[in-house]
């Protein structure tokens, strides 16, 4: 049987979200506000302990070496590099949260998130089930009152041009089912890239509708690992990262 998969169940939810209003943000890109290119190697210290955990982390961790997403080096003490490399295949559109004072704070700004080069702007594929736009959502279960948020939409081909777009590390070991779903890139947003947003409005429900109760199977953990387990997947990792080291 097929693990819960919560990723699947907030993009589900996403698609009712009510839009209260849309823009379109398009514009032509001026030489006065184009942002310098901003891409870099960005290196994530790990330990192989990290991943066994999990046979989803696992599996995530090797399919982002095949894909190209990561470089990762294997060291003596068990600690592992992970290289982050641009994404190429790209979907046509991604998409990125804000708060609605932020957006119309920043709506003319030539950079939209977090500005400097060594800090990450998340973004997300176009279905909205990435845990940090539920931030809403569970913030309409507590308050009792519907929560607004600003969906935007960006120019993947154009946002490649001007800053590296790599794969969320989190999403591989930490919150596992966004895998392939959630990415990130450094200096910010470009303006020009910005296609779009919407306001939308998350309902109020109950939170025992969207928080698993105890015991439920998660993606890739559908019964307690034994220690046979870990060391099955420990051992699969070894044997894969030998042969795939920067």
């Amino acid at each position: 049987m097929e693990g819960y998969n919560p990723f699947k169940e907030r993009a589900e939810f996403a698609k009712g979200h009510k839009i209260l209003n849309a823009w379109d943000l398009r514009r032509p890109e001026s030489a006065k506000e184009k942002p310098p290119e901003l891409k870099a190697s960005i290196v994530v210290a790990e330990n192989i302990e990290a991943f066994v955990y999990s046979e989803a982390a696992v599996n995530n961790l090797i399919a982002a070496v095949e894909r190209g997403y990561v470089m990762a080096e294997l060291k003596e003490d068990g600690g592992l590099d992970i290289l982050l490399m641009e994404i190429q295949q790209l979907p046509n559109e991604l998409g990125h949260v804000a708060e609605p004072a932020n957006f119309h704070r920043n709506i003319d700004n030539p950079v939209w998130g977090t500005i400097e080069a060594d800090q990450f702007t998340y973004l997300q594929t176009t279905d909205f089930g990435v845990e940090g736009y539920f931030g809403g959502d569970a913030w309409a279960s507590i308050t009792g009152e519907p929560a607004q948020l600003i969906r935007v939409y960006i120019d993947a081909e154009k946002l490649k041009k001007m800053r590296g777009v790599y794969l969320d590390p989190e999403s591989l070991n930490v919150t596992e089912e966004e895998f392939g779903h959630s990415f990130v890139v450094i200096g910010g947003i470009p303006r020009a890239t910005i296609i779009r947003a919407e306001a939308v409005e998350i309902p109020v429900r109950p939170r025992e509708n969207f928080i698993p109760k105890e015991g439920i199977d998660w993606v890739g953990s559908s019964q307690e690992s034994t220690e046979q387990d870990l060391e099955n997947r420990k051992k699969r990792l070894i044997e894969f990262l030998r042969d795939k080291t920067i």
